[in-house]
């Protein structure tokens, strides 16, 4: 697996209002081994933060009083996109899914889940892949499934829906790989593209929509 795209041990910014689950999860990422440069309660201050220490990831919370996970999200993605983000969150409602990926998060890890799927998150997040938990990944599929149906199979190849149906039943990226006769990295590589295509069309829409009410 990719290392930071620097030297060393991976830097990272943590954000969660609620304060004993904030410490205790700063704890768990640095007894793994990585660096934990700044940790803070609010939307507003993780702006603040990544442009002081530049970390090679954020871990977001989704909910939060005043500015939340996702509207935070969505100006670091503008602000500072080299910066990737992991959603955190207690919810695995489609919903709130598709609302974090398409502000831009590059991984969605539920919070009662092991702290080894955080890890892993930052890491492909950090080597610019996406990571989705298996209970994520089931309600991407849903969405991917029906987007691809309406648009008549020409969203997603069948290689990726596959890829993200598999993960989304539990199988691990290192069994899927071994099964299509190909590697751990390729396996990971067909996710991010599902999250990259689904950003990318939902950029487009966007655009769409605002020129044709003549917003812009």
């Amino acid at each position: 697996m990719d290392e930071s795209p620097g030297t060393g041990a991976l830097r990272v910014v943590v954000v969660d209002d609620h304060t004993f689950y904030r410490d205790g999860l700063v704890g768990l990422l640095e007894e793994s081994g990585l660096v934990v440069v700044a940790d803070v309660a609010t939307g507003e201050a993780v702006l603040g933060a990544v442009a002081e220490t530049q970390p090679d990831a954020v871990v977001m919370d989704l909910s939060m009083p005043g500015m939340g996970g996702v509207e935070a999200t969505r100006l670091l993605s503008e602000h500072h996109p080299s910066t990737p983000v992991v959603m955190l969150t207690v919810s695995q409602e489609e919903d709130d899914v598709l609302a974090g990926l398409l502000a831009g998060a590059r991984g969605f890890v539920l919070k009662d889940g092991p702290v080894e799927d955080v890890v892993k998150a930052i890491r492909e997040a950090a080597a610019g892949r996406a990571f989705l938990s298996a209970r994520v990944s089931r309600r991407l599929l849903e969405h991917v499934q029906r987007t691809h149906r309406r648009h008549g199979g020409s969203r997603f190849t069948e290689q990726e829906i596959d890829v993200l149906s598999r993960l989304s039943e539990g199988e691990s990226p290192e069994t899927i790989a071994t099964s299509m006769g190909t590697t751990e990295r390729a396996v990971r590589r067909l996710a991010s593209d599902v999250v990259t295509k689904m950003q990318v069309e939902n950029r487009g829409e966007i655009a769409v929509r605002a020129l044709r009410d003549r917003i812009v």
